[in-house]
């Protein structure tokens, strides 16, 4: 067992790790963006939905399109590593398949590339920079219901050489 000191230690650690972690997921870097999709319902379910913070309101494709784009375009470049993104579970788990690449060096880089992404989908990759952002969803059951796409910049420093640091997949999915 670890001394009061290590304990008043590690409980310090955690309360900064928690002060950046909140600052880090209240800066979506997402919000700036321009955003389109190649299907889209009707104007109350457009993809601008997604960048709000407004839990009912979502995106949903054309009810004959289960594998719609999404691309965010940006005025100016961003540097990020990690993204959330969440489906509408209430209407039940419908991606089966999806992707998010960045527009990088002229061609589309994927980022990161998953089978589900339920409530959320919270990853973190190598630090990207770029100015588009492509949001692909290859299968689903039905057309796809997202609620929420978010793009974060983590200091490498914190998640890689703090010992309070957790796994990419826990600290992105503390954000409620």
């Amino acid at each position: 067992t670890g001394s009061d000191s290590d304990l008043k230690n590690t409980y310090d650690n955690l309360l900064e790790f928690n002060k950046v972690l909140s600052e880090t997921l209240n800066n979506n870097l997402a919000k700036c963006a321009e955003i389109s999709a190649d299907s889209v319902r009707d104007a109350c379910c457009s993809a601008e939905n997604i960048l709000t913070d407004d839990i009912n309101k979502f995106y949903t494709s054309t009810e004959d399109c289960k594998t719609p784009e999404i691309v965010l375009t940006f005025k100016n470049p961003i540097e990020f590593n990690a993204f959330i993104l969440q489906e509408v579970v209430e209407l039940g788990h419908r991606v089966t398949e999806y992707e998010v690449s960045a527009f990088t060096d002229s061609k589309w880089e994927v980022l990161y590339s998953g089978e589900c992404i339920g409530y959320r989908s919270a990853r973190h990759f190598t630090t990207v920079i770029a100015d588009k952002i492509k949001i692909k969803i290859n299968s689903a059951l039905a057309s796809p219901v997202l609620r929420f796409f978010g793009l974060y910049r983590f200091d490498e420093n914190l998640l890689l050489d703090k010992e309070y640091a957790l796994s990419d997949e826990n600290i992105l999915n503390s954000k409620t």
